[in-house]
């Protein structure tokens, strides 16, 4: 809640502040999102990691405290998780989850020319839901059976064996356009443990690691960094 509070707090902040250092804006991104785990009921899988689709979409404001240095706070619900790939009995199976999310990623960014930044920082990130899903391997590998085992199969509920908070850092660079357009690139390392297991059910551990590529449009004119030099 804390979180939540200061990320609210600073994308309502603008206010009062010089117009020409703030920017709000809106991205859409999708990428390869996969998991690190191990059961905790079968540690003896050996599970093959084969990603999955992920998806995020965001909010975000930009306050610029020099010229070639900004912070920016975002609010992005997102679709992450992972899918797995392992022998039982005989069979090859796929065990996919997905794992519906809040974000709040916050980062400092520095521009080494106009167009082009780098950034780092901290995805503060709160469970809504985690769902997963078991089939024979020779079952719907395509994204199409992917995406509509996910909308109508039945899904084991996960929800008691991950926790509710995880925060990760992350990289990430972004191309500014002219007209108000951009690209970013940004991969988060999985480094927060979300597993929560019981009475030997569920996680020994789980890890969430994504590649996310996206494109967003950014409200207020582009940036001048020569406004700081004058």
């Amino acid at each position: 809640m804390k979180i939540y509070l200061f990320t609210a707090s600073l994308l309502l902040s603008g206010i009062g502040l010089h117009a020409q250092k703030f920017k709000f804006g809106i991205k859409a991104a999708l990428g390869r999102t996969e998991l690190e785990t191990v059961f905790a009921d079968r540690p003896d899988l050996n599970f093959e990691s084969k990603g999955r689709l992920g998806m995020r979409v965001s909010g975000f404001a930009e306050y610029f405290v020099t010229g070639k240095w900004a912070l920016q706070a975002e609010i992005a619900p997102s679709l992450l998780g992972g899918k797995f790939i392992y022998d039982e009995d005989g069979k090859e199976m796929i065990n996919k989850i997905r794992l519906q999310t809040l974000n709040f990623p916050m980062m400092l960014k520095f521009y080494p020319v106009q167009k082009l930044n780098i950034h780092a920082g901290a995805d503060f990130g709160f469970l809504i839901e985690a769902g997963g899903v078991s089939r024979n391997v020779d079952h719907g590998l395509f994204l199409a059976g992917d995406l509509f085992q996910d909308l109508f199969s039945g899904k084991t509920d996960l929800k008691d064996h991950i926790r509710t908070f995880s925060v990760n850092p992350f990289v990430g660079v972004e191309y500014n356009l002219n007209n108000g357009l951009f690209a970013d690139a940004r991969y988060t390392f999985g480094v927060y443990d979300m597993a929560k297991s019981s009475k030997g059910q569920g996680f020994e551990s789980l890890k969430n690691s994504h590649l996310l590529i996206g494109i967003g449009y950014k409200f207020k004119k582009k940036y001048d960094l020569n406004t700081f030099n004058s």
